[in-house]
């Protein structure tokens, strides 16, 4: 691999960039699968569908399960923990550019990853291959396909 210098959406405020370990086109893997799903199904699930795939996501990617609340939103509010409502908060229609699974992906991802490595970059090679393995863990249980709401239909 080799390092890219990537201006972050918010480094004209902050004055920052940053090193990305991983080439641009590594994220076209990722980017890949999600335009698959489209295709086959959806990538837009129900509340249900999501807090269930949280669940299985951070469990997955923590060998853990989580113990706290797990809300839904709206609005103009990103998902990701809170910590003044002690909660993952999940917004279906975030308004980011990503949407549905595929934010949940990326910020379970994001979450673990700085749970897991305190110290590493945002965008390094570890957070990479995690979003990667939970990207292909929830394409390959066919979640776009409605599997979670099968599950979830019975209560």
């Amino acid at each position: 691999m080799f390092e890219l210098v990537v201006t972050l959406p918010y480094a004209s405020c902050i004055g920052e960039t940053e090193i990305a370990m991983v080439a641009t086109n590594e994220y076209n893997r990722i980017n890949s699968i999600w335009d698959k799903a489209k295709e086959e199904g959806t990538i837009l699930l129900s509340d249900q569908e999501l807090i269930s795939a949280f669940k299985r996501l951070y469990f997955k990617a923590m060998k853990k399960g989580w113990k706290k609340k797990i809300l839904i939103t709206s609005g103009n509010r990103h998902t990701w923990y809170r910590s003044s409502k002690r909660a993952w908060v999940i917004n279906p229609k975030c308004t980011n550019g990503y949407q549905g699974l595929k934010d949940l992906t990326h910020s379970v991802s994001h979450w673990c990853h700085y749970r897991l490595h305190p110290n590493d970059k945002p965008h390094s090679d570890n957070q990479f291959w995690l979003e990667l393995r939970l990207t292909n863990y929830a394409y390959n249980q066919k979640w776009h396909l409605g599997t979670l709401k099968k599950r979830t239909s019975c209560n």
